[in-house]
């Protein structure tokens, strides 16, 4: 029985381009669905790598001090950050929290027309002497 030599029937340019188009075609079944999860699996292992040589041997201990005193200095003022004109959006704890808002309206309602009601005459004039409040006469009209 003879052998069948596939360099008898194509070239070397043929084969090549036969190769490209196969191992296209296995690395797109790979991927199916899982292109994402692929990416950040490869990019999280290319910055592991650069930070570990920007940083030197004490990447890791650097990091986690870095994460440590952040997490210390959380404030209101951080954690439930409005969008400004440098972000994209809200934090994801200022969005709950205007959420919660939202979705208690009534309540909210309720305790703002209490705590006003509350306000003495010398606290509300306090508080529109700050500025803060403003008196409109022309707005009812």
């Amino acid at each position: 029985m003879t052998a069948v030599r596939i360099e008898d029937y194509l070239t070397e340019d043929q084969m090549r381009e036969i190769a490209i188009e196969e191992w296209r075609r296995i690395c797109s079944e790979a991927c199916n669905g899982h292109q994402e999860r692929i990416i950040s699996n490869v990019a999280h292992d290319v910055v592991v790598t650069m930070v570990a040589e920007a940083l030197g041997e004490t990447a890791l201990e650097q990091i986690r001090a870095k994460a440590v005193s952040v997490i210390e200095n959380l404030t209101e003022f951080t954690v439930f950050k409005r969008p400004d004109a440098w972000d994209r959006g809200p934090s994801p704890a200022y969005a709950a929290l205007m959420d919660a808002v939202k979705n208690n309206k009534d309540l909210v309602d309720k305790k703002v027309g209490q705590c006003i009601a509350q306000l003495s005459k010398r606290d509300a004039l306090e508080i529109i002497k700050s500025g803060v409040v403003q008196i409109n006469p022309k707005a009812g009209t």
